[in-house]
């Protein structure tokens, strides 16, 4: 009984984390609250810069790594996703968004700018109902990006021919469907005011004698400050006003639980458990207390962790919100440092007032695994497979093999270049899902029904290759790809296998 006592009250001081009632926070609170209820339908407008130094960042993973007794071998792979990020870079996003308290839907248009050159990305749309849809140039300048932050640009964007096909299909596509509503954790529609209105409720009940003392008030507003170790004091603290009074914030979270559950329509099902859970604890505080020292020994020790203390000396959190005219106002500033390097900075100025319009969603829009089947069959035309890398280790009892792919441009929209195969064993030869692979290959395979035998089309010629049928899928050995015209070749060190395939 007390592991779940313990993850549940876990759970409730991650919700209540930031919870403050001096004056000052629940003043803050009441702007909060005054925000969202004039704002029903608001448009916020504002920019967003990131400065990364990638020399500090990975110099802060190395000493993580080290201080975890990583391996020296598990160490390089993890700082080899540095190799091309080596230098200070900066992007400034300039934003427009749209957003409906009540229905929490939004819609944001952005671009952003890297070395004084802009690309437009595009609207990215979000509804708890309909899912999550971005427009498919936002992907494709996200690509560019990527490609000048690293030093590898894109000069499949010079051939003609690739250009035409591939801002055809985007404008074909319009927009893509990153996650729809099965994907989503479903969000009940709520009264936007009820839901305030529990949550300082539960504020005042609960946390009337706690103060996080990181906001302070300013002309028209407030200012919002924090660093790493006011966070672990604020935690260490909230550890200890729950220990000593356990009843008081379990009735306060109780109350809130129960509002949430009655707005979202899951009461009734839940109200005999819930209320049985509640009772339970709040006849119990002695037992509270005891899960609540244990829970701040815990803290201490997790916050006395060489690895942890470093990211959090590091960090620190600046904002004010102000009302201004017919709006509101933010500014943030977000800093990581590594010992007196700034690693990190993130600054924000944006202004909110009331939209004249809504969101309206796109009608036409592709799946994600559509967009990339066809992503994958232009930039393949274009860009295809120079050579192949299976790896895979015996020994380590699991029949995984590891497929790396090159091609003639670092294509970041190439997104199969690097993946994983369960393999099978036959006659001493490692086999790979036929289809799979030579998808991977750029290839496609066939079924010829009345001859009853697998073939494939390469160079316009139909050539047969010997599968296995295993569990209802073809196999295939790699050795059958000389058919085709490839180069096999086959190293052993040291307990890996690798097999080397080049066009």
């Amino acid at each position: 009984m007390r592991k779940k006592w313990t993850a549940f009250l876990c759970a409730i001081l991650c919700m209540a984390m930031f919870a403050g009632c001096s004056p000052t926070e629940v003043g803050y609170l009441q702007m909060s609250k005054e925000v969202m209820q004039e704002m029903k339908q608001s448009e916020a407008k504002g920019s967003m810069e990131v400065t990364v130094d990638f020399n500090e960042l990975k110099s802060m993973v190395e000493k993580t790594a080290d201080a975890a007794g990583m391996p020296e071998e598990k160490k390089n792979e993890v700082l080899q996703s540095f190799q091309d990020l080596h230098t200070k870079e900066q992007v400034k996003l300039d934003y427009a968004m749209t957003m409906e308290m009540d229905t929490l839907e939004y819609v944001i248009n952005a671009d952003a700018t890297y070395k004084g050159e802009k690309y437009p990305l595009g609207k990215l749309y979000f509804s708890p109902e309909k899912g999550m849809v971005v427009s498919a140039d936002a992907v494709d300048n996200f690509n560019k990006i990527l490609g000048k932050m690293t030093g590898r640009e894109n000069t499949l964007y010079q051939n003609k021919e690739f250009a035409k096909e591939w801002y055809a299909y985007l404008d074909q596509a319009g927009y893509i469907v990153l996650a729809d509503t099965e994907e989503m954790m479903a969000m009940p529609a709520m009264n936007t005011n009820q839901l305030i209105e529990a949550i300082l409720s539960m504020y005042e009940k609960g946390f009337s004698g706690f103060t996080t003392g990181m906001i302070s008030e300013v002309p028209g507003g407030y200012h919002i400050s924090a660093n790493g170790t006011q966070i672990k004091e604020m935690l260490l603290n909230l550890i200890q006003y729950t220990a000593e009074n356990p009843v008081q914030v379990l009735e306060a979270i109780e109350g809130y639980l129960q509002a949430v559950l009655e707005m979202s329509g899951e009461w009734k099902e839940n109200e005999q458990d819930f209320t049985a859970a509640f009772a339970e604890m709040k006849a119990n505080p002695e037992e509270v207390k005891i899960i609540m020292a244990q829970l701040k020994g815990m803290a201490k020790v997790f916050f006395e962790n060489q690895n942890v203390a470093m990211w959090l000396n590091g960090f620190s959190y600046e904002g004010d919100v102000v009302k201004k005219d017919a709006g509101y106002e933010a500014k943030e500033q977000s800093l990581l440092k590594n010992g007196d390097n700034t690693v990190i900075q993130i600054t924000s100025v944006q202004t909110m007032q009331k939209a004249k319009e809504g969101v309206t969603f796109p009608d036409h829009c592709v799946s994600i695994d559509e967009f990339a089947q066809k992503a994958q069959e232009i930039i393949g035309k274009y860009n295809p497979v120079t050579a192949v890398s299976v790896v895979w280790h015996p020994a380590k009892k699991v029949n995984v093999a590891i497929i790396s792919v090159d091609r003639p441009e670092d294509f970041f929209l190439s997104a199969d270049d690097g993946s994983i195969m369960q393999y099978q064993v036959v006659d001493g030869r490692v086999h790979l899902p036929a289809r799979e692979f030579l998808q991977k290959i750029g290839l496609e395979m066939n079924w010829d029904k009345a001859a009853r035998k697998v073939y494939v089309v390469k160079d316009g010629k139909k050539i047969a290759v010997e599968t296995r049928l295993i569990d209802g899928v073809s196999y295939m050995s790699m050795r059958e790809l000389q058919k085709l015209g490839y180069k096999v070749s086959y190293t052993k060190a040291d307990g890996e296998h690798t097999v080397s395939i080049a066009v």
